[in-house]
């Protein structure tokens, strides 16, 4: 069983993944599942392990309103190789733990048409962690984006962010920043 993930950043870094996700949110975790295998059949053989996590959207500044990531939306994802499952006679454990409900998070998100469900884009790279409405920026390997800083505030982080220069303009529908994040 492959136990370990390599996550690549792409080669354009932030803003290739800001273009390339189908959402980016703001989000807190209201509930986790049990982690079991997602892929192919009921055991683990051709898929991974992974925990289902249900969450809400606090401020949405790249939306994807077909599957829910919106403002104000609840929505399901998969946080894959994280956590433990055994059925009795398999077993596997993901390279990570498992998110905790309560948990606020900036996510980089993708529609992951095999489980039905969004799952983080490019794993763990793109979610930065938010406590008391801050924003946790330690990406030394992430240095593509002048005016990002450890601490930022959700909406000055998203504001930098929706600055980037050379954006192309998403075809679906978005929310406009500010006021206020909407």
């Amino acid at each position: 069983m492959l136990r370990d993930y390599l996550w690549v950043i792409p080669e354009g870094g932030l803003r290739e993944a800001y273009r390339s996700a189908d959402a980016v949110v703001h989000l807190q975790i209201t509930r986790s599942m049990e982690t079991q295998p997602w892929g192919r059949g009921e055991t683990l053989c051709g898929g991974v392990v992974g925990t289902e996590h249900v969450a809400i959207v606090l401020h949405a500044l790249k939306v994807d309103p077909v599957h829910g990531a919106q403002r104000g939306s609840e929505f399901r994802s998969v946080q894959y190789p994280a956590g433990t499952w055994t059925d009795g006679t398999e077993y596997a454990e993901g390279t990570e733990d498992p998110y905790s409900p309560g948990e606020e998070y900036v996510a980089f998100l993708k529609w992951d048409s095999r489980f039905e469900r969004f799952s983080r884009y490019v794993g763990p790279i793109f979610m930065f962690p938010v406590r008391d409405g801050q924003v946790f920026w330690k990406r030394d390997n992430l240095p593509d984006v002048p005016g990002l800083r450890d601490g930022m505030t959700v909406e000055s982080f998203f504001a930098v962010l929706h600055a980037l220069p050379g954006e192309v303009e998403d075809p679906s529908p978005k929310e406009k920043l500010p006021p206020n994040l909407r």
